[in-house]
């Protein structure tokens, strides 16, 4: 029941797993914590697609921690005319100082962050994420926009089958309101349909007004929610 999560283990610490349910009963949590101390789990990751008020109760009254109201948006690409901006630019150097910290910054209503017991690695997850999107393994692309000199702005993209894949993205605070996050969402519109995908995904919080609305803006519906617990 429960798929053990090697890379997080080592990562934390911890023995972690992962567990995806619909509309859980109780009794199904119940065992769930017993398969849980029979397997020496010290962490859970629990995906629910839909929980009742009752098992919200239950959960948190059992020392559950909701973590994440997760929100998946998704946009077709309908148009095969794209602006194009000379600020923005392919990112394929190693990572510096400044997209280290837009990166952390990207987290910022992260469950990762929000749960105590991993916040003090929150930061070092976002590092190694923006370091292998970089080198290509955890993103296709990485596209940043320049002020001054400066990376102020970026977004990874990666193809997954059928449908581009938004990772990171993040402006910093001192050039919010100024269209570029719509001109990075933008950009990798272009790049997805160069290369024949017309799916865009992006997942957020539903914490995180700021995406959410941003996502909203440019056109994205939502697909999907899930609430995430870490028990």
């Amino acid at each position: 029941m429960i798929k053990f999560l090697d890379w997080d283990s080592n990562f934390f610490g911890k023995r972690i797993g992962s567990v995806h349910l619909y509309s859980p009963e109780v009794k199904e949590l119940k065992e769930l914590i017993k398969d849980k101390k029979e397997n020496n789990f010290q962490l859970i990751y629990l995906f629910i697609e839909k929980p009742s008020t009752e098992i919200h109760n239950w959960i948190v009254n059992h020392s559950g921690l909701l973590v994440d109201n997760k929100v998946n948006f998704e946009k077709i690409i309908h148009s095969n005319k794209f602006n194009t901006y000379p600020n923005i630019i392919e990112f394929n150097e190693f990572s510096n100082s400044k997209l280290k910290k837009l990166a952390i910054s990207s987290g910022h209503k992260s469950r990762f962050k929000v749960d105590p017991r991993l916040n003090s690695k929150y930061e070092e997850l976002f590092i190694i994420w923006i370091e292998r999107s970089i080198e290509g393994v955890m993103a296709d692309k990485v596209f940043v926009y320049i002020d001054n000199d400066e990376i102020v702005g970026f977004v990874s993209i990666k193809i997954k089958e059928d449908y581009g894949q938004i990772g990171l993205i993040a402006v910093d605070d001192e050039h919010q309101k100024k269209g570029i996050g719509i001109k990075l969402i933008e950009t990798c519109e272009a790049w997805l349909h160069n290369n024949q995908i017309f799916r865009l995904q992006v997942i957020t919080q539903k914490e995180n007004t700021g995406a959410c609305l941003l996502y909203k803006k440019t056109c994205f519906a939502i697909i999907e929610t899930q609430t995430i617990y870490h028990i």
